[in-house]
């Protein structure tokens, strides 16, 4: 029990740290009592900000303006096996989607979402191959998404605006 507190307190450290640096990832692993590695979790971070790329944007009347500014989504991407998870808009102003590239009918997926000290905000224990996140009704901030597939997790932090 003191080496789960230890390691429970190392993460979050790591987290804060990574929180505050903005690097673009991370990796973090966990360790048994003898010293054995047991788990190895990738921490994937957006970019502080989207930019804004110039170029065609069609409008409510329907003419193209290449004048118009739009934003880029940007999508964040990790494999796990064959599987590619795609975690895209992030930032979100409140709806995400999850989308897996390689999907079988015999993949299990689910995820869990959590605020920094560790509250548990969304589980969903079956996933399928594109879903919907809402968190429109969460406050404002950056939130741990955890998402397990085939028993292998991947983790990102998500921020909403």
């Amino acid at each position: 029990m003191k080496h789960l507190n230890s390691v429970i307190i190392a993460i979050f450290l790591a987290v804060s740290l990574q929180a505050i640096s903005q690097e673009p990832n991370t990796v973090i692993f966990s360790y048994d009592a003898s010293g054995n590695r047991i788990t190895r979790e990738t921490i994937y971070f957006p970019p502080k900000s989207e930019k804004p790329v110039k170029g065609p944007k069609e409008d409510t009347t329907g003419i193209t303006n290449p004048d118009v500014l739009k934003t880029e989504i940007v999508k964040h991407t990790a494999n796990v096996g064959t599987i590619t998870i795609n975690i895209f808009p992030n930032p979100t102003g409140g709806m995400f989607k999850i989308v897996f590239e390689g999907w079988e009918k015999e993949t299990k997926a689910g995820l869990h979402l959590h605020t920094l000290s560790g509250t548990e905000v969304k589980k969903i224990e079956t996933l399928e191959q594109e879903t919907n996140i809402d968190i429109t009704s969460q406050p404002k901030g950056t939130y741990i998404l955890t998402v397990i597939v085939n028993g292998k997790k991947e983790t990102w932090k998500v921020v909403k605006k």
